[in-house]
């Protein structure tokens, strides 16, 4: 669900928390603080920034059947 500490260290390139979080903020990259001062980030919002926004669930179009 979130970035390991490794993942996160390979995707800032700082092992430094703080600084791990100066990154992403100045990335744009959405995180979460927890108290200790880790930044946690979601798997799904590297996905997001690595393979273009995110994917929308629309209504599908069942015209076509039994029509």
């Amino acid at each position: 669900m979130f970035l390991t500490p490794v993942e996160l260290i390979e995707l800032t390139d700082r092992k430094k928390l703080s600084l791990q979080v100066q990154f992403l903020v100045k990335n744009g990259i959405r995180h979460l603080v927890s108290p200790s001062g880790k930044p946690k980030v979601l798997k799904s919002e590297v996905n997001r920034l690595l393979f273009g926004g995110t994917k929308t669930i629309s209504n599908p179009d069942f015209s076509h059947i039994n029509g």
